[in-house]
């Protein structure tokens, strides 16, 4: 029986984190929901918070299909997209709920 190469475990990671990013936007497109008391941004801000949460999810996911065919530089683009992801949540948070909210990010 074959193994599964950490370069394919890897990009499976990644592709669920940008599927995961994507939904999250997708999810606050429409703006801030009523029942988040917690949100300070308005719905222009939380717009493009989702504009930007769907770029990134894309981005991940097209990353993950460079990680798993191997190719030139996949995995690192698949790293930096991971790093982007990261920093990007405090962003996020700062500009949808006025606070970084490491725990959360």
């Amino acid at each position: 029986m074959e193994s599964i190469p950490f370069t394919a475990i890897a990009g499976g990671l990644i592709g669920l984190v940008g599927l995961g990013c994507s939904a999250g936007g997708v999810a606050i497109w429409r703006g801030k929901p009523e029942d988040w008391p917690d949100v300070v941004a308005s719905d222009l801000v939380v717009k493009r918070v989702a504009r930007v949460l769907v770029l990134v999810g894309l981005l991940l996911l097209l990353s993950s299909v460079a990680t798993i065919l191997h190719a030139p530089g996949g995995a690192i683009v698949g790293a930096a997209m991971i790093l982007v992801f990261v920093l990007g949540g405090f962003w996020g948070n700062y500009a949808v709920f006025g606070d970084v909210r490491p725990r959360h990010t």
